[in-house]
């Protein structure tokens, strides 16, 4: 049976780093802004095995997209580059101290974020204000981040109320940040606003945003019980971005005790190519890049005919009644927090079966909408380009080398940042 792709016009594939996943459609790239090649779609000509472009020759190419992409006109393509500029500071800090100082909350939160990543000095003093002065929460948070990774005492007083915040997206962010500052004594206050009330969340968003909690608690603690619901996460049913984040962050936290599982999870009869291709990133991440080069090959090759043969392959298949989510383990230490997060994704996988019949019906309607089957297959191939960096191949040099010159701006971008991946000291985390 052909792989699988999901209709999910949510989803939207980009660089990611951990902080920034929860932001997969508010920071989405879209089209426009960075000039096009005159060809379309993916690259039909491959270089010869003995001729791939070298990494150096990569990312300089990399870094003029990036650098062209941040000054966009466009704010959620000014925010993804940055993003991608991370591993390259040098280049990256007079662009990141415009960002900061971006009129859309998006493109400033990005560009704390990257800022306190790279340690990049002269952003420092702009977080230092935007930690109180910002009007948008999640940015506070990104400004005391980026204010404590160069010295800066940024207060810290403000992020109770910040994580209790009933929007999923600014807790979600939070959290994040909360986790990459690094301080343990945290753990408690996290378990804490992880169980305070979102009434304006639904299901899909409530899992995302207790992911974010039980990565930052895994991060800081080492919480058995938070690794635990962050792999019951990978099993849920028609909730792909979710899938695609625990196993991605399965990935960065080093859960070596799951690789059999997320070899499992490239299986093209069983997955969809959005999933496969997590479960190579965390693969590769954890130290096997061979396991899943196969599946970044096909991916960076994905166009708008294996988005329609996919989708008749998956339409053509029965209804199979969802599995519960995994339960933990006998004797596992849960906090009420773990417990109650585990709950909601007992519910999410009901919501999820009953609701498969009728996402199906609609997805039978897409069949010959030609626009949308280009628009999903560029995500999957921009999924595929933001980690090409983590496969020293000559083949990876080879498809980082067409989805550079791809016609679809979501791809360069995404290319860019993981050819600039390559090498980077920070690539594992």
């Amino acid at each position: 049976m052909p792989a699988r792709v999901r209709l999910n016009p949510c989803q939207n594939p980009r660089p990611t780093a951990l902080l920034l996943a929860a932001l997969a459609v508010s920071l989405g790239l879209a089209p426009g802004c960075i000039a096009p090649p005159t060809s379309g779609g993916p690259s039909a000509e491959a270089r010869p095995a003995d001729t791939a472009p070298t990494w150096a020759s990569l990312q300089a190419r990399a870094i003029e997209q990036a650098t062209r992409g941040a000054q966009s006109d466009n704010p959620r393509i000014r925010a993804n580059a940055l993003e991608a500029l991370t591993p390259v500071p040098e280049v990256a800090a007079p662009l990141l101290a415009s960002g900061a100082q971006d009129h859309k909350a998006v493109v400033r939160f990005a560009a704390l974020v990257t800022a306190g990543r790279a340690r990049v000095q002269v952003v420092g003093p702009i977080a230092e204000r935007l930690a109180t002065e910002d009007p948008d929460p999640s940015v506070r948070a990104a400004a005391i981040y980026a204010a404590r990774k160069v010295g800066i005492a940024a207060p810290l007083r403000e992020i109770p109320a910040l994580l209790a915040d009933p929007r999923p997206g600014v807790r979600s962010n939070v959290a994040s940040i909360v986790g990459l500052l690094g301080k343990k004594s945290a753990v408690a206050m996290l378990d804490r606003m992880r169980r305070a009330p979102m009434p304006s969340a639904d299901l899909i968003e409530a899992v995302q945003t207790d992911l974010q909690f039980a990565g930052s608690i895994y991060r800081l603690s080492g919480s058995p019980g938070a690794l635990e619901f962050i792999r019951s996460a990978v099993y849920l049913r028609d909730n792909d971005p979710a899938r695609v984040l625990a196993i991605q962050m399965l990935g960065r936290l080093g859960d070596r005790a799951f690789e059999s599982n997320l070899n499992n999870l490239m299986d093209p009869d069983n997955e969809p190519i959005q999933v496969r291709l997590a479960a190579a990133e965390a693969l590769a991440r954890l130290g096997d890049p061979g396991a899943g080069m196969h599946v970044v090959l096909e991916a960076g090759q994905y166009d708008a005919v294996a988005v329609r043969r996919d989708l008749k392959a998956y339409l053509d298949t029965p209804v199979i009644p969802a599995d519960a989510a995994p339960a933990p383990p006998p004797g596992q230490d849960l906090t009420e927090a773990d417990r109650a997060a585990i709950e909601r994704l007992r519910l999410e996988q009901q919501r999820a079966e009953a609701a498969e019949q009728r996402r199906r019906e609609a997805d039978r309607s897409l069949l010959n909408d030609t626009a949308t089957h280009e628009r999903l297959a560029a995500g999957v191939r921009a999924q595929a380009g933001s980690i090409l960096g983590l496969f020293n191949h000559e083949l990876t040099r080879e498809v980082a080398d067409r989805l550079l010159s791809d016609n679809d701006p979501r791809v360069r971008l995404a290319a860019s940042a993981g050819v600039l991946l390559y090498g980077d000291p920070a690539t594992a985390r």
